[in-house]
């Protein structure tokens, strides 16, 4: 799955955490926040079915917009301009 985290709450559990100041786009695609994330959907999802699961995560810093094409104006996600962007990672989760 795709991440885009909320800046503030992450920035806040970090500060809550004792981790040290890191600018946004560092904190946001690290390792500990993903595996805290992950950590997090694996619990939000522990009813569904194993192949309705989020086995694997990638963080995005930025929130997706109608301006850089990947929403449109309804606030929908384009997903064949999302792939477009992102396959090469997306594909990477499936691949291991």
């Amino acid at each position: 799955a795709l991440v885009v985290p909320a800046r503030e709450a992450c920035e806040d559990w970090a500060k809550s955490e004792g981790l040290p100041d890191t600018p946004w786009e560092e904190l946001a695609t690290s390792g500990i926040l993903r595996k805290r994330l992950q950590t997090r959907i694996s619990k939000r999802l522990k009813g569904l079915a194993q192949h309705e699961q989020v086995r694997r995560i990638m963080l995005w810093p930025e929130p997706l917009t109608i301006e850089d094409g990947l929403l449109t104006p309804t606030l929908k996600i384009k997903r064949r301009k999302v792939y477009e962007r992102f396959g090469d990672e997306l594909e990477a989760l499936y691949g291991g």
